[in-house]
């Protein structure tokens, strides 16, 4: 029932791209859609047929565009750049209209894949104090901005040894109503004493696989 779906390339993608390639195109006016309709979206359809029911979606993003990167590049890991952190969040939004303007329901976000790895592909580091400015200053209010509150976001999206402290860093007063719940990954062993950890601490939160 739930799919989660990259924004621009990543690690399985046949190459590298982005939606928006011109830094000074602050309006996006030639976002492209066309990697994602050409590759993702017949996939999508086959599997909501399989399934046989509409599928909503979570979106990931494993990397800024190149020219909001300190690195200038996708890869490689490195930060977004500070000024760019608006029109981050505001490309995200732009990603779950297009998808929901051909009809499918986006109910969740990431606001990173992996945030503390630094990849051969495409990769952004995150500090958890980095991770929580972007929720708090830029992600959540850019989507109450949009109309898009909607939809749902989760922090974290990485190895779970480490769950716990992400979440014990990022949530408080301020971001808790903002935080939906803690996306985790299962490469590095066990340790289901981190997300008993995250249970007994944060209980209302949503705790979802997500690789």
């Amino acid at each position: 029932t739930l799919v989660r779906i990259h924004m621009d390339s990543c690690d399985f993608s046949t190459g590298l791209y982005e939606a928006v390639s011109d830094e000074n195109d602050r309006e996006m006016k030639s976002f492209s859609f066309e990697r994602t309709e050409k590759y993702i979206m017949p996939m999508l359809k086959d599997a909501a047929a399989a399934a046989g029911k509409p599928l909503t979606l979570m979106l990931s993003p494993w990397s800024p565009p190149e020219f909001m990167k300190t690195n200038g590049e996708r890869c490689h890991g490195e930060k977004i750049k500070k000024e760019y952190r608006k029109w981050w969040a505001e490309y995200i939004c732009r990603y779950i209209t297009e998808f929901e303007n051909r009809g499918f329901k986006v109910s969740r976000i990431s606001l990173q894949n992996e945030p503390k790895a630094v990849q051969t592909w495409d990769s952004c580091v995150y500090s958890a104090e980095e991770e929580k400015e972007f929720l708090r200053d830029f992600m959540y209010p850019t989507l109450k901005e949009k109309g898009l509150d909607h939809v749902k976001i989760f922090i974290w999206d990485h190895n779970k040894e480490r769950v716990f402290e992400r979440a014990r860093d990022i949530i408080d007063e301020t971001t808790d109503p903002m935080v939906a719940g803690i996306a985790f990954h299962w490469y590095s062993g066990d340790h289901f004493e981190a997300l008993d950890l995250v249970r007994e601490k944060f209980p209302g939160k949503q705790l979802l696989l997500s690789e």
